[in-house]
Formats: structure tokens, sequence, C-alpha cells
């Protein structure tokens, strides 16, 4: 979902189910090699997101 949020210009919505993505067990490594995320990882709020959370 946060894929498609963030192509169609949702970022808070992005943010949003990322959020729910990563506290559910997806991995932020998933998250660092998507394309799509490119705009989302220069966020500040990723840094925020993902610090702390394993980056495998």
């Amino acid at each position: 979902m946060a894929l498609a949020y963030e192509v169609s210009g949702e970022r808070d919505a992005a943010f949003s189910a990322l959020t729910k993505a990563l506290d559910g067990g997806y991995q932020v490594g998933e998250i660092q090699n998507e394309p799509e995320f490119m705009a989302l990882r220069r966020d500040p709020r990723y840094q925020m997101l993902v610090s702390g959370r394993n980056s495998k």
C-alpha cells in the first residue's frame, strides 16, 4: 500500500502504511531497495521512521 500511496503523491499516507508494515515485520532493506521510494527516503521523516529498526 505504501508504494501505491507514494506514486500517487500521498506521502503522509505512504508513511502511515510504512509504519504499519515495519511494525508488522517488514524489513527496512525492502524500502531501501525500492526505486519508487527514492524521494521518500530523502524526506526527513524517513530517517525518524527507520531509526533503530533492523536494516536487513
